[in-house]
């Protein structure tokens, strides 16, 4: 289902062939539980931002608003969100108040450890 994204990531990592194969493997462990498609885009590009927790948030591969219109706005503040989340990010996630979004970075986390994992 998020297969047509793909060619933005494939482009703007094209350098880097670890992070897009572990890309989109986060995102085919969000597919094959059954994540509903924003959530899958979301792994595809979960780490566009840079990440806070590993000293590198806010690379400009892309500007909020271009994200916005290529992956949607609701996979688009998933993203966002995971990126800018401080160490631990897990610890992070479980103190936000209950809600969708933390039920997505949750799902997100998990499938981006379990495929560091594998």
């Amino acid at each position: 289902m998020y297969k047509h994204k793909l060619p933005f990531i494939e482009e703007k990592f094209s350098g880097w062939p670890r992070v897009v194969s572990h890309l989109v493997g986060v995102a085919e462990i969000l597919k094959e539980e059954g994540a509903p498609e924003y959530l899958q885009i979301a792994g595809l590009y979960h780490s566009i931002y840079g990440e806070r927790q590993v000293g590198n948030f806010g690379y400009s591969l892309v500007t909020r608003e271009e994200l916005q219109k290529l992956i949607g706005v609701e996979a688009e503040e998933v993203v966002h969100t995971w990126c800018d989340l401080e160490f631990p990010r897990t610890d992070n996630i479980h103190k936000m108040s209950d809600s969708q979004l933390k039920s997505d970075l949750l799902k997100l986390e998990k499938a981006n450890i379990n495929e560091m994992k594998s």
